[in-house]
């Protein structure tokens, strides 16, 4: 997958744009100039638009943790910081950083970001949001460092030297332990979730000159096939082992949440090269030790993402326009050193209608976010959907924050019970009177009243008003009741009545008649 930031992407669209009109002056004044249609965002209910960075600004790299969320953006005149929005007090921290910054991650009050020391050198630095102080990760070694994701005080990366490794460095006892790697082949693009940690691998074909994709039994420690593919490790080593099946078509950053890893796998080039291809959204579950496909609908694109948390996953879908260049398929930076030979995954030089997807696996609830432009990376927090996008018509990266508001309860409706009592009762001696109520009240309450009439001459007189109390008969249930006796002998008949309170309305029973003798 290409993993250009923002700032590279649009200049790479400009100079394009520029080439052609400068390769062939006379159709492009033949062609009457379309107007450049703006992205369409369409929040579905119970999403409201928490935050988006001015046109001003251009955006990039977002990640989120928990209600957090993080970005780098940069102004016209080119300074640069890691900006923080906090969902809850819908306020922003920023702090300034160097314009080689990038690939944030965050966990908690920490984010780890990837900065460049020199041509052919990164470094790894950590931003506590509380203090604003930066902290540069010690002891990694010279050379390239990327893919930097923090979890707790465990930071996993990855580092190249003759090939890329992954390695982790513990925040409080400074140690460094290497996870995966030492050749040949690649280890990159790590993400941690408890005691596990997934990554893409890329074998080289050791006999043979041409990457040939194999089918091998994944979840269990045999060696990565030759091509690309997914593989996980224990977080405190050991045997690493392929969860997906070899391609020879970079699959997407892979996720993990809970004891399931996700990524997207892309076609085979050899089989089908065309760039408008779907990918396969994918799922291992370490509970089973197998993998499925997720019935995603429309299909991610080829170069698209997948995020998942909790029950909340967000992709990529819609064709690019333009056609595949062989790349390193890695989607380096000009100043990033090329690396093992990889060349299957290509550049794509514009989308024309990207569109952003969010569902609830367990409800099944879809929506689509936006759609007609580029998306610049995506992420998931608690409640949380945050991405970058292409805004054309200002020539600058945005980022827009949606937050899922939780619906309103329905409002409480009061149900009384008509109350029961013997058709027959002796006068001066207590009897029971009792009638449901909903919904549960407290024990003991006394939150019914009860109200007596007798029958006089030719019509029902008022008698008396007495209290019921309220008791449970189940965790959803509850009952008033009432020991009463009466003086008077004859016709009586009784109804129940709630006075208004948060639970509803004034709220009356009907009427039970009974005889006192």
């Amino acid at each position: 997958m290409t993993r250009h930031p923002a700032r590279f992407r649009l200049i790479a669209s400009v100079l394009a744009v520029a080439l052609m009109i400068a390769v062939a002056p006379t159709l492009a004044l033949a062609q009457p100039v379309q107007p450049v249609q703006p992205a369409t965002l369409t929040l579905p209910t119970n999403w409201v638009k928490a935050y988006e960075t001015p046109t001003s600004v251009d955006a990039w790299s977002p990640c989120a943790d928990g209600t957090n969320v993080a970005w780098i953006e940069s102004d016209r005149d080119g300074a640069h910081r890691i900006v923080l929005f906090d969902s809850v007090t819908k306020t922003t921290k920023s702090w300034p950083v160097d314009s080689s910054a990038g690939r944030l991650s965050m966990s908690g009050t920490r984010i780890a970001f990837r900065q460049s020391v020199g041509e052919e050198v990164a470094s790894l630095a950590i931003l506590d949001t509380v203090t604003g102080r930066f902290t540069e990760v010690a002891g990694l070694g010279n050379g390239w460092l990327d893919d930097p994701f923090l979890s707790g005080t465990k930071l996993v990366y990855s580092s190249y030297k003759d090939f890329w490794d992954i390695y982790v460095y513990d925040l409080l006892t400074e140690e460094t332990t290497l996870l995966a790697g030492g050749g040949p082949g690649d280890f990159y693009e790590p993400a941690i979730y408890g005691d596990r940690v997934v990554f893409v691998r890329w074998m080289p074909n050791i006999q043979g000159t041409s990457v040939t994709p194999q089918v091998k039994q994944t979840g269990t420690p045999l060696d990565f096939p030759t091509g690309y593919s997914v593989g996980y490790v224990p977080l405190a080593g050991g045997t690493a082992y392929p969860l997906s099946y070899a391609s020879d078509n970079d699959p997407s950053a892979p996720v993990i949440w809970g004891s399931r890893a996700y990524w997207l796998q892309g076609p085979e080039l050899s089989a089908q090269p065309a760039i408008q291809e779907p990918s396969s959204a994918q799922m291992y579950d370490f509970g089973s030790s197998s993998r499925s496909t997720l019935p995603l609908s429309p299909a991610p694109n080829t170069n698209g993402f997948l995020k998942v948390r909790g029950d909340w996953a967000a992709w990529s879908s819609g064709a690019w326009a333009g056609s595949r260049s062989v790349s390193d398929g890695r989607g380096n930076p000009p100043t990033k050193p090329q690396v093992s030979g990889k060349g299957q995954v290509g550049s794509i030089s514009r989308r024309t209608d990207g569109q952003l997807n969010v569902r609830n696996m367990a409800t099944g609830q879809q929506s689509v976010f936006m759609t007609g432009t580029s998306f610049f990376g995506c992420a998931l927090g608690a409640g949380l959907v945050t991405w970058g996008y292409e805004d054309v018509q200002n020539e600058t990266g945005r980022v827009i924050v949606a937050q899922y508001v939780q619906p309103a309860p329905p409002a409480p409706v009061l149900s009384l019970g008509d109350p029961n009592v013997a058709w027959k009762v002796r006068r001066n001696r207590y009897f029971e009177i009792f009638g449901a109520l909903s919904p549960v009240h407290k024990t003991g309450a006394k939150s019914v009243q009860l109200s007596f009439e007798r029958w006089v001459g030719k019509r029902y007189r008022y008698q008396q008003t007495s209290m019921a109390t309220s008791y449970a008969t189940g965790s959803s249930s509850q009952h008033y009741g009432l020991l009463v006796k009466l003086k008077r002998s004859g016709r009586w008949r009784v109804r129940a009545f709630h006075p208004a309170d948060a639970d509803g309305p004034d709220t009356w029973s009907g009427y039970h008649s009974f005889l006192v003798r």
